[in-house]
C-alpha cells in the first residue's frame, strides 16, 4: 500500500473513532466526516499531504455515563448536563420501553419511562413514539398519584404531579391532582405542628412532675387548741298544719346556730358562746305549695344583734326557687335569739340556718 493510501486509511480510522465517541446530533457530523474520508480514498490520486499523527480511538461509552468529546471536535458536551440528555433518541426510546417492561412507569427518579419519553420530546418535540406513549401512560401515572395521596405519601405525590404537569400542563386531571396535593400538604403541616405542640406539652408535664417529685410536701397545719369547731346547723323542718285554715308550718323544735363570724380584730378564742334561738317564729306553709303537694327548703343568712333581735335576713339558696323564700324570711325576722358572748359581753354575730318545708 502506498503512503497516500495509508494516510487516507488513517483519516478513515480517526473519523470512525470520532463517530463512536460523539453522541446525539454530533454523531451525525462524525458519520458525515467518515463518508467524506471514504470518498477521498476512492479518488486515489488526491493531493498528498503530510500524514497526521495517529490518534488513539476513543473508548466505548458506558451507558448512563457522561460522554467525553474526542480530540478535534469543535463542540464540547457540558459534563454538568443530565445523563439522559446526553443519550441519543434511539437509546432513550429503548430505555423507556425497557422501563415499561420492568413496570418502572414513574419510579425510581431519573430512571423511569415517563422521564425517558420526556427527554425524547425535549430533543424531538414531534416524535410520534414518545407522544403516543405518554398519552397511553398518563392515566396510569395519574392513578399512582391518587394512591400516593390516599396513602399520605405527600412527597411522592408531589413528584408524580410535577411529572404529569410536564406531560400536559393544561390537563384538568393535573389541575385536580394539584388541588388535592395542596390540601394534603396543608394537612401534613397541621399534623406536624400538632405533634410538636403535644411533644412540648408532654415535655413540660414531665418537667413539672420531676419538680413536684423533688419538692417535699408542706407540713400539715395544726389548729389552735383554743378554737372549738361548732357543730353543723341542723335544718328546721316545717310541715303544714292540718287545720282547715290556711296551712301553717309547725314551730321549730331543733334549731341550731351557725358558727359566728368574729371581727377581724378579735381572736376567735375569746368567743365564749354563740347565738342560740330563744323563740323561733313558725313560718307559714304557702297555700299553693301545699295544694300542689310541693316540698322544699330555704337556707338563710342573718345577723343576730347584741339584744337578740334578728335583722339583715337574706336567702342564700332555696329549692325550689322563690316558692318558700318569703315565708322563711318573714318567720326569721320575727324570731328572737340569745346573743353570742365575747369576754362575757353580748356581741353581734352573723348566723346561717336552713328551714325545710315538708308535707
Amino acid at each position: 500500500m502506498t503512503a497516500t493510501g495509508e494516510w487516507q486509511m488513517d483519516r478513515i480510522r480517526r473519523a470512525m473513532a470520532m463517530a463512536s465517541g460523539v453522541r446525539v446530533r454530533r454523531n451525525r457530523a462524525a458519520m458525515l466526516l467518515a463518508c467524506m474520508a471514504l470518498a477521498l480514498a476512492g479518488c486515489g490520486g488526491g493531493e498528498q499531504a503530510a500524514p497526521a499523527p495517529a490518534s488513539t480511538p476513543a473508548p466505548a461509552a458506558t451507558p448512563g455515563a457522561p460522554v467525553q468529546p474526542s480530540a478535534g471536535s469543535d463542540a464540547a458536551i457540558d459534563p454538568a448536563a443530565p445523563v439522559a440528555v446526553q443519550l441519543a433518541v434511539d437509546e432513550l426510546l429503548k430505555r423507556a420501553r425497557q422501563a415499561l417492561t420492568d413496570q418502572r412507569l414513574i419510579a425510581p427518579p431519573d430512571d423511569n419511562a415517563i422521564e425517558y419519553y420526556l427527554q425524547v420530546l425535549a430533543q424531538e418535540p414531534s416524535n410520534p413514539q414518545a407522544t403516543q406513549a405518554l398519552v397511553d401512560v398518563f392515566p396510569l401515572a395519574a392513578g399512582n398519584a391518587e394512591r400516593a395521596l390516599a396513602q399520605r405519601q405527600v412527597d411522592e405525590a408531589a413528584r408524580i404531579v410535577a411529572l404529569l404537569d410536564r406531560v400536559d400542563p393544561r390537563s384538568y386531571t393535573v389541575a385536580t391532582l394539584r388541588t388535592k396535593l395542596v390540601a394534603a400538604q396543608a394537612a401534613q403541616q397541621r399534623e406536624t405542628q400538632q405533634q410538636a405542640q403535644q411533644a412540648a406539652a408532654a415535655a413540660a408535664a414531665q418537667a413539672a412532675a420531676r419538680i413536684e417529685a423533688a419538692t417535699p410536701p408542706p407540713a400539715p397545719a395544726t389548729p389552735p387548741a383554743e378554737v372549738t369547731p361548732a357543730a353543723a346547723p341542723a335544718p328546721v323542718v316545717v310541715a303544714p298544719a292540718r287545720a282547715p285554715t290556711p296551712p301553717v308550718a309547725a314551730p321549730v323544735t331543733t334549731p341550731s346556730a351557725a358558727p359566728a363570724t368574729a371581727p377581724a380584730a378579735e381572736p376567735a378564742r375569746l368567743i365564749e358562746s354563740r347565738a342560740r334561738p330563744v323563740r323561733q317564729a313558725p313560718p307559714v306553709y304557702p297555700t299553693d305549695a301545699a295544694r300542689r303537694r310541693q316540698e322544699g327548703w330555704v337556707e338563710l343568712e342573718f345577723v343576730v344583734a347584741a339584744d337578740g333581735s334578728v335583722r339583715d335576713v337574706s336567702v342564700l339558696r332555696s329549692q325550689p326557687t322563690r316558692v318558700f323564700d318569703r315565708e322563711a324570711v318573714r318567720a326569721m325576722q320575727q324570731s328572737r335569739f340569745e346573743p353570742a358572748l365575747r369576754n362575757g359581753q353580748p356581741v353581734e354575730s352573723r348566723e346561717r340556718q336552713r328551714i325545710e318545708f315538708r308535707l
